[in-house]
């Protein structure tokens, strides 16, 4: 795995989506490293940050139309309010992220690793949270309808004026005692906290 400095990925985005995506697609060894950085407002329709480190980042209000974001780490992040219609986030790490208000209209879910996430007023109809862990994530009060919750594992979920109107699957696991591996990789590794480190100094 190679690393690059995060005013080289920085640098590459404010070039535009269509260099950054072709950046990628050249480099795929490369995982950015884009922790705690403020993208509040950005427009990043159609970018490609899968498996991106994103953890603790500014993200509210962001356009994420059709983004992808699979396999991203996004734990601790503030994804209020952020269009990610259509966005990929299968597999994203989404672990005490907040997500209120956010527009995940056809989003894909599938997998996702949403513990203690808060989705509160989130806009998730026609969204698809196939094999979604959220045990302890906040939905009070969001819209899933037309949601694909197939497998999702929905214990201690906080699911008070949720709207579930006519659900595409109603097979959701609440059995406090099942397992559950994620399939995805680890949360990003040692090199990239040794990166921030020597940005730090």
């Amino acid at each position: 795995m190679t690393s690059i400095h995060r005013k080289e990925l920085l640098d590459l985005l404010q070039q535009g989506v269509e260099i950054w995506n072709h950046w990628r697609q050249e480099n795929p060894q490369v995982i950015p490293d884009l922790q705690k950085v403020d993208f509040q407002g950005i427009d990043l329709r159609d970018a490609d940050l899968s498996r991106a480190n994103l953890s603790e980042a500014d993200l509210s209000q962001a356009y994420l139309l059709d983004a992808n974001l699979s396999e991203a780490h996004l734990r601790g992040a503030n994804l209020n309010r952020a269009c990610l219609i259509g966005a990929n986030l299968s597999q994203a790490y989404l672990s005490d992220a907040s997500l209120c208000n956010a527009y995940l209209f056809e989003a894909d879910l599938t997998q996702a690793y949403l513990r203690k996430a808060n989705l509160r007023e989130a806009d998730l109809k026609r969204s698809n949270l196939s094999g979604a862990y959220c045990r302890g994530a906040t939905l009070r009060e969001a819209d899933l309808s037309e949601a694909i919750l197939t497998d999702a594992f929905l214990n201690d979920v906080d699911l008070e004026g949720t709207i579930l109107a006519a659900p595409r699957e109603e097979t959701a696991y609440l059995n406090p005692d099942r397992d559950f591996i994620p399939d995805w990789d680890q949360p990003p590794p040692a090199v990239l906290t040794e990166l921030l480190q020597s940005i730090a100094a």
